[in-house]
């Protein structure tokens, strides 16, 4: 279940728990200010993980600390943090019960179309003996608002486009939820919220001229 708390949300799943920021932190990822925020939810945090992001299907397994190049990381060290930066994007964790495990994703159409989500359901599998994995979409553009070009409906099925007049719009979502299904999770828990219908209360890089502020998406094995 989604809860709030202190203008951040948090979710969590057995010892799995994952939290995500309201416009009360404009992180900005080059600022740092993400540690102080994480250790002030956090004051038992080990190590936090940041990813350099490249709209990339780079998922790492972390292994000491620092910046990691790519889009998503995945651990199974209790205390560890990992955590990711979005403003349209979907920040997407997908996670094992048992034994624990978290991976947590950058998931922008280029990452997606990339086949991050496959490679870090194939990691888990591969290197964590997961049997059964679940998944948590945090807040992300929606079909609604989420305006592309026409050269776009070449990386995508038809089937997740919505013509408005000549407008073209992609339901990112779908195609994130599908993907997942596709690789048996079945499992998905949704924020149900869209940075641009919700832009009060998140930052959108669309709807606010490319800003630099940034959603902080962290997640932990408690």
């Amino acid at each position: 279940m989604l809860q709030q708390k202190n203008n951040i949300f948090y979710f969590q799943d057995s010892k799995i728990r994952l939290n995500f920021t309201t416009r009360k932190f404009p992180i900005i990822k080059s600022g740092q200010k993400y540690n102080e925020l994480i250790n002030s939810v956090l004051p038992e945090a080990q190590t936090v993980y940041v990813t350099k992001q490249i709209h990339s299907s780079i998922v790492n397994r972390t292994r000491g600390e620092g910046f990691y190049l790519g889009d998503g990381l995945i651990t199974d060290a209790i205390g560890d943090v990992i955590s990711i930066f979005t403003a349209d994007c979907y920040p997407v964790m997908i996670y094992s019960v048992s034994p624990p495990v978290i991976a947590l994703i950058h998931a922008g159409w280029r990452g997606t179309y990339k086949k991050i989500l496959e490679n870090t359901i194939e990691t888990l599998h591969a290197h964590y003996s997961c049997n059964k994995l679940k998944a948590f979409i945090g807040p992300g553009i929606c079909e609604k608002c989420y305006k592309v070009g026409k050269d776009m409906m070449d990386y995508f099925p038809d089937k997740y486009f919505l013509r408005e007049g000549q407008s073209i719009k992609l339901n990112l979502k779908s195609v994130i939820s599908d993907k997942l299904n596709e690789n048996h999770i079945e499992e998905i828990f949704d924020s149900n919220f869209c940075t641009v219908c919700n832009n009060d209360l998140f930052f959108s890089y669309r709807a606010e001229n490319k800003t630099e502020k940034r959603i902080l998406t962290f997640a932990y094995i408690s």
